[in-house]
């Protein structure tokens, strides 16, 4: 398996994790702060929690991308140093 394919899988767990999160916060607050039933409050509470999840998805796939870049050029750069004159 490739080092993407693995990140990829990674990326996409922690936005579930952070969507499903963020749902049962929003679904609490609404319920909560004002007189809606559970059914309401469902409705209400999905809207931010998915667009939220997406958000972070990119965030988390450009941040990994960054990182992977940074972590072959360093390695480059540290077989450049090693490498026998």
């Amino acid at each position: 398996m490739k080092l993407y394919e693995i990140s990829t899988a990674a990326t996409t767990a922690r936005a579930v994790i952070f969507t499903a999160g963020h749902y049962v916060i929003d679904v609490t607050t609404v319920l909560m702060l004002t007189e809606a039933t559970f059914r309401e409050a469902s409705q209400v509470g999905v809207v931010a929690p998915l667009l939220n999840g997406v958000w972070f998805w990119l965030l988390d796939r450009a941040w990994t991308h960054w990182h992977n870049l940074r972590e072959d050029r360093l390695l480059l750069e540290t077989q450049v140093v090693d490498a026998p004159s």
